[in-house]
């Protein structure tokens, strides 16, 4: 297969944006977690076709009373059911749902954030440095 240098350039440099992208969105999400002070705590989880569910309604009740049970007693009140589906793009769906609380973080969560954020923040630092230099570089080369 002969392709031409222009479009593999091209294709590389789209992809080289994406991934800085998702990077540079890896690092926002990470930043906003660890300025979080809850922490979400998944219970159960189905995931799958209907085969994942208990098949009668008394055995799923009896489910998410034992999921339930599991809750803290401070946090059973606020606790969620989550459920999505999703579709394959032919016939077939898939159905995830899950049982989820939220809690404050522990000292020792706390302190992991902290470092993670720190971490963050130097990664983000480092890749604005970059695009930065590159820029410049790019600017010298054509203005002297």
């Amino acid at each position: 297969m002969v392709t031409h240098p222009k479009v593999n350039d091209a294709v590389n440099s789209t992809f080289l944006h994406y991934r800085k992208m998702h990077n540079d969105l890896e690092l926002q999400r990470q930043i906003r977690a660890a300025g979080d002070p809850t922490v979400t705590v998944t219970v159960r989880t189905w995931e799958g076709y209907s085969s994942a569910f208990p098949d009668t309604l008394d055995e799923m009740i009896a489910e998410l009373q034992t999921a339930r049970e599991e809750i803290p007693e401070e946090y059973r009140a606020s606790a969620a059911f989550n459920c999505e589906s999703s579709n394959d793009g032919f016939d077939s769906y898939s159905i995830e749902a899950s049982i989820t609380y939220k809690r404050k973080k522990t000292a020792e969560e706390k302190e992991a954030d902290a470092k993670l954020l720190a971490q963050a923040q130097a990664a983000e630092r480092d890749m604005r440095e970059k695009r930065e230099r590159a820029e410049f570089e790019r600017l010298k080369a054509k203005f002297g």
